[in-house]
């Protein structure tokens, strides 16, 4: 695929670097996501706002995994026998490795440093740590729902175990399938972390800035949206409400609506939890989507024209964004 070079790292930065710092040129140090909201947040895009965060950039990663061994323990694994060649064994061997990797201790400076930035700059609350890697949101590979995210980390301690969890996420079997299909190895990928803060979002969903079906309409954006929080529209596990909106025609054209009967809310004591919803009622207003596809169109001026990808969500009237990232066509 052309593009799909895993981004050159740099890995002499090891700060902890707050959101407001973070412009798209941090991508070398924090990955796409963290670098891209970074330039999303600057925007200052009206009646939006971006949840702040901080990144742990790459070289904390690089930092950890060689102390710990981790390229003997690649080059050990993939020798395996039937590891090649069978997608069971591979499954298997990188559960282990995941396993392995969440036991494995972090220098305790490091990690008191993270809990510092989490206490003085995000007041010690609720917080998702999301993954930011090096493989991800590239031109030609875009990444999206192979790395794991970790919702509503609420205690020191389950901050360092979410960290390591988004690093071990590397090794999901469906990133391992992806990179080797795309032809970057494992070594060639770092993951950067973003600890973002948690929000109790009312409705949320993803918004490309054109017809992801048909490449022939311009002035389309598409939009799907949950109720609660949006972790399942990524991962698509039940029919999202889905809408068409043309800003030439001002038409909205609805080709799915929501059938779900539950939605994902924050839990006081840490993670989600399912929350009875009032079947059939839209999610999606007309207001809400106009509005919507104007900030989308917002964003995509922010990146130079380039279509985009979005993760947004809402707070009571609030639009705020959590992700954006070229789109890259599905292809058939």
């Amino acid at each position: 695929l052309p593009g799909s070079k895993a981004a050159k790292p740099d890995l002499r930065e090891t700060r902890l670097l707050p959101l407001a710092s973070l412009r798209a040129r941090h991508s070398v140090h924090c990955g796409s996501k963290a670098a891209n909201l970074g330039a999303v947040l600057a925007a200052r895009i009206p009646s939006t706002t971006v949840p702040d965060g901080f990144c742990i950039p790459f070289a904390h990663y690089d930092r950890f995994m060689r102390s710990n061994g981790l390229a003997e323990r690649l080059a050990r694994m993939q020798q395996q026998p039937g590891f090649a060649g069978d997608p069971q064994v591979r499954q298997k061997a990188l559960a282990q490795l995941r396993d392995e990797i969440v036991q494995w201790p972090v220098e305790p400076a490091t990690a008191a440093a993270w809990r510092a930035a989490w206490q003085a700059q995000l007041g010690g609350g609720g917080v998702f740590v999301r993954s930011s890697s090096n493989s991800e949101d590239l031109p030609g590979f875009s990444g999206a729902g192979l790395y794991t995210t970790v919702p509503n980390v609420k205690t020191g301690d389950a901050l360092e175990l979410a960290v390591k969890k988004v690093w071990a996420s590397v090794f999901n079997p469906e990133a391992w399938e992806a990179r080797s299909a795309a032809g970057f190895g494992a070594e060639s990928v770092l993951m950067g972390v973003f600890v973002q803060t948690a929000i109790d979002s009312t409705n949320a969903g993803v918004m490309i800035t054109r017809d992801p079906f048909d490449a022939g309409h311009p002035h389309v954006t598409y939009i799907s949206a949950k109720r609660g929080i949006g972790i399942r529209v990524v991962e698509g596990k039940r029919v999202a409400e889905q809408v068409m909106y043309s800003s030439w025609s001002k038409a909205i054209q609805v080709l799915s609506r929501s059938a779900e009967e539950t939605a994902l809310q924050l839990d006081k004591d840490g993670g989600v939890k399912e929350v009875p919803v009032e079947v059939g009622r839209h999610v999606l207003t007309d207001e809400l989507v106009v509005r919507l596809a104007n900030v989308g169109a917002a964003v995509k001026r922010t990146f130079n024209a380039v279509d985009q990808d979005i993760e947004w969500a809402t707070v009571g009237d609030k639009i705020v964004l959590l992700q954006a990232r070229p789109y890259v066509e599905r292809r058939r």
